[in-house]
């Protein structure tokens, strides 16, 4: 998809790919068809096909007018409108970073700019953060990405334990050679950090219901 589409991309925020997935913005109406049509044939002359029925649009008012008129399409079919949507590419594999502070910090940084773009807001405008994110009904990222280590965590610990993903636990690396300075941060001290601060028992994780429930981190509304 990424080479196929390389002449097309333009730069963050106006196009975003996330595996096959595409996002396209544009300040028109008309922008986001053209662009749309241009990815179809492009896409089309290559084999492939974008999907009508999963293509939707989403339109941001950032001034007092009230929203445009009109639909857009996709050839010859009408897109649906959608009030929201969530773009998971950010943290893709998060499950298996072994995060610092100094990560966390840069991720929470990233993403309160990208929520205050969004909103049509700036730093100048002095919106408390927590505000934004009932605006747009959002967790922090750092909480999200520690409900997906933890559920990764809990799907290891109920595999069996001559499961290949369980045999690794452990592994001797005795033998191996370690640079010098500070050791670099596991995902172990991580996951330990992650049951201190949530007060969880990893024997919890047998339970998978409650698990994914003391785990789950709820959007704000």
């Amino acid at each position: 998809m990424d080479v196929l589409t390389r002449h097309l991309q333009e730069d963050v925020p106006w196009c975003m790919l996330f595996a096959d997935d595409i996002l396209l913005v544009d300040k028109t109406r008309e922008g986001v068809e053209s662009k749309l049509e241009l990815w179809r044939s492009t896409l089309e002359s290559k084999d492939f096909r974008l999907s009508r029925s999963k293509t939707e649009y989403m339109e941001c008012n950032f001034s007092s007018n009230s929203p445009s008129e009109g639909i857009v399409t996709l050839g010859d079919q009408v897109i649906n409108k959608s009030t929201r949507f969530r773009y998971l590419g950010s943290i893709y594999g998060a499950e298996c970073w072994p995060l610092k502070e100094k990560h966390n910090t840069k991720l929470s940084v990233a993403e309160m700019r990208m929520l205050r773009w969004m909103s049509g807001f700036t730093l100048r405008d002095r919106i408390r953060n927590e505000h934004i994110r009932e605006k747009v009904g959002v967790a922090p990222v750092e909480d999200k990405i520690r409900e997906s280590r933890l559920r990764w965590f809990g799907h290891i610990k109920r595999r069996p334990f001559d499961d290949p993903v369980r045999r690794v636990e452990v592994l001797d690396l005795t033998y191996i050679k370690k640079g010098r300075g500070r050791p670099k941060k596991t995902w172990l001290e991580n996951i330990r950090n992650d049951l201190s601060l949530l007060d969880l028992n990893e024997n919890l994780t047998f339970n998978r219901t409650q698990w994914r429930k003391r785990i789950h981190v709820a959007d704000p509304t």
